[in-house]
């Protein structure tokens, strides 16, 4: 290999390399990716001319010449996957009349953007009309600020051509950027800053407010308007987040409690907008990223202790439904105890801790949780909803622990003759004695090498004792990639 600093050579000598072997040690200079399948006509098409490809005629940066034989171009590009991505549905409903001429109108006389230029209202800075504004549905609020990340859709068209060149809808995607600081093209940032949430407007760039004088041919043509229809989702004033971060460390230990919540409530929106867009895993990492921050702040007096609480249990909370959301219980109760310790009688917090207890097989614990929220909440069809379904799982597991008990627990090799009678299994101990004696069963075995546990036939507590009775008898227990519901019960070798 070739050390770039000092120009030591390390290995082959890539002097002069031949077109046989100069993609093997391309690879080896990490120079292409030695993964990489290259078609087999591509490199007939394309060839070395000379000897070979010689390293210090390119540093000095003279000229390699390749030969390229046209006649064995193929166009390899399956355009029949390309047509079956088209939702050709989406297409017809996104089609704008307004953009085309009325053909029964045989006298008109002004074009599709001039009728609609004419409806509109100059919003460019300098008035020169460069971009135009039609609001269709008002938004509510103040307009969007500067720094503000907006997320929205769109609609691109061009004159005479009622089907969109551009949209977020067929992409199935809407579009987010920071506004005011250069991430789109002049015209939609202005378009934007006009804007309120939820609201939908129409707007006409002109060349220079959009892909200036020449254009970007072959998408968009030179000298061409465009017109944009344009819905503003949601947005989140990050100024005060990105100034943070653009801070030096000795300037963020003299920020006050004020400016902290300031950026803490920054976080906490973006995290809602996540939230929102199912995007549960963003939503984590900015809800933490503001409980790091207040848990590194200080406070100086009560006023500032009671803001300081009030911003931490609305992102305890928002932490605890997220990780509802995304199935993990245990980490959603350890955020309502962080909530019940700031705030006992927070009904949300003792709901979705005993909603995890639920899910964790805990039902007694779960009920006494889901009661104690309910009195906090009576007129809680959330709450309500989620006893009934406690009440369900409660009836489900009985019933298949006992059939359990009745299929797994009993003598493989003398089926029927000392099979177990679900009469004896009439309590909770005698339910233990039984797991004490097939475990015992299995250890002296010695044909038997692996008993398999299905663990969402058990409740909590039976599956604690099962493993703790294992462990005491030496045996192991594991759990194998893919089958998480499989527990395996192994004997020590």
């Amino acid at each position: 290999m070739t050390d770039v600093n000092n120009n030591n050579r390390v290995g082959t000598d890539f002097d002069t390399l031949t077109p046989e072997n100069v993609e093997l040690e391309l690879q080896k200079l990490k120079l292409i990716d030695s993964n990489y399948d290259s078609d087999e006509d591509e490199r007939d098409r394309i060839k070395l001319t000379g000897k070979g490809l010689d390293f210090r005629a390119l540093k000095a940066g003279q000229d390699i010449e390749f030969e390229y034989d046209p006649d064995k171009e193929e166009d390899n590009y399956n355009w029949d996957d390309e047509i079956d991505k088209i939702d050709y549905k989406k297409v017809y409903d996104l089609k704008n009349p307004e953009v085309i001429m009325d053909q029964d109108d045989d006298g008109a006389s002004k074009t599709p953007f001039e009728i609609l230029r004419a409806k509109m209202e100059d919003v460019s800075p300098l008035k020169d009309g460069g971009v135009l504004k039609r609001t269709l549905i008002p938004g509510s609020g103040l307009p969007i600020t500067p720094g503000s990340r907006a997320r929205i859709h769109y609609n691109a068209y061009f004159e005479m051509n009622d089907e969109p060149f551009d949209s977020t809808h067929l992409r199935n995607k809407s579009f987010e950027f920071k506004l005011g600081n250069g991430e789109v093209v002049r015209g939609l940032d202005i378009a934007v800053s006009t804007m309120k949430r939820h609201e939908k407007s129409q707007f006409i760039f002109e060349p220079e407010y959009y892909c200036g004088k020449f254009g970007c041919e072959p998408r968009v043509p030179k000298e061409t308007p465009v017109l944009f229809e344009i819905e503003v989702i949601s947005f989140v004033e990050a100024n005060a987040f990105d100034n943070y971060e653009a801070s030096s460390d000795e300037q963020r230990g003299k920020m006050s409690l004020d400016q902290i919540l300031k950026i803490c409530n920054c976080l906490r929106e973006l995290g809602n907008d996540n939230y929102k867009r199912l995007n549960f895993r963003e939503a984590s990492k900015k809800y933490r990223k503001a409980i790091y921050l207040l848990d590194n702040t200080c406070v100086t007096n009560d006023d500032e202790e009671k803001k300081w609480i009030g911003v931490m249990l609305k992102l305890y909370l928002n932490m605890s439904q997220v990780c509802l959301k995304r199935a993990k219980p245990k980490k959603t109760i350890y955020y309502c105890k962080l909530v019940l310790d700031l705030e006992a009688q927070n009904a949300k917090a003792i709901y979705r801790y005993g909603k995890s207890l639920r899910m964790l097989q805990d039902f007694d614990r779960a009920r006494k949780f889901l009661l104690r929220a309910y009195k906090l909440a009576p007129t809680s069809k959330e709450i309500a909803d989620e006893i009934t379904q406690l009440d369900q799982d409660v009836a489900k597991y009985k019933n298949l622990e006992k059939n359990f008990y009745a299929k797994m627990f009993k003598n493989e090799d003398k089926i029927g003759e000392n099979e177990l009678n679900l009469k004896e299994v009439h309590s909770l101990d005698r339910n233990k004695e039984i797991i004490v004696e097939k475990l015992n069963e299995f250890k002296n075995n010695d044909k038997m090498k692996i008993y398999k546990v299905q663990m969402d036939m058990f409740s909590l507590d039976i599956l604690n004792f099962i493993i703790k009775k294992a462990e005491e008898l030496n045996l192991c227990i594991r759990q194998i990639k893919g089958e998480t519901n499989i527990m395996q019960i192994m004997k020590r070798e």
